[in-house]
């Protein structure tokens, strides 16, 4: 699975072996919904499902780093989905308003921000140095795709600087021992804006 953006063979390959995985899953759970969260995964409906479809949007797919033949047919997939799909999902305005500029409006478009439990906490706006004198900066997310390269120039070229990451760490592929990098792991909705007070900023550290 991890190859497939590698080789068209192996995407081949593996768009193979799936259909009949996905489609005995559809089938053997009469599912009336299917929940889709990539474009990918709409080539593995089954043709004969004649349920919902939710394509829950959570980030734009087609920016990634990828060959340009791989952006291609997932813009493909992405068009099929919007149209196949009875709920759109997105996460944020943008990514909606990237859906319409890309597919055309959709009547069954909706916003539900990533990550919010429906509770609001009070915002700060602190900027103040913590405790151990460092600016903290802090990051939310999947750790997968963190650019660890331009976190590690960062930390070296600026010494009063520390890097906060919150998420799952099996997935995260940096060093664990640098002194200014901490790995806090993943944190309940309701801890995240208690984290946020002890960050300077927060950083995106994509490609």
């Amino acid at each position: 699975q991890p190859l497939r953006r590698q080789s068209g063979l192996i995407a081949a390959v593996n768009r193979a072996l799936l259909r009949p995985v996905f489609g005995a899953m559809v089938r053997g759970s009469c599912a009336d919904v299917i929940w889709l969260t990539h474009p990918e995964q709409v080539e593995y409906i089954p043709r004969e499902y004649q349920g919902k479809v939710v394509y829950d949007c959570m980030d734009d797919a087609l920016a990634f780093p990828q060959p340009a033949v791989f952006t291609e047919r997932m813009k493909r997939d992405e068009a099929a989905l919007v149209s196949r799909a009875d709920l759109v999902l997105t996460s944020s305005a943008s990514l909606g308003e990237t859906l319409r500029r890309r597919y055309g409006a959709s009547e069954h478009t909706r916003l539900v921000r990533n990550g919010c439990s429906g509770s609001q906490a009070a915002a700060t706006s602190s900027t103040s140095r913590d405790i151990d004198r460092l600016w903290h900066l802090g990051y939310v997310g999947t750790l997968a795709t963190v650019d660890v390269e331009a976190l590690m120039t960062l930390l070296q070229s600026l010494s009063d600087v520390c890097v906060d990451l919150v998420g799952p760490i099996v997935s995260w592929t940096g060093p664990t021992d640098h002194p200014r990098l901490r790995l806090r792991g993943a944190l309940r909705h309701e801890q995240l804006a208690e984290f946020a007070e002890t960050c300077c900023c927060l950083v995106a550290p994509f490609r």
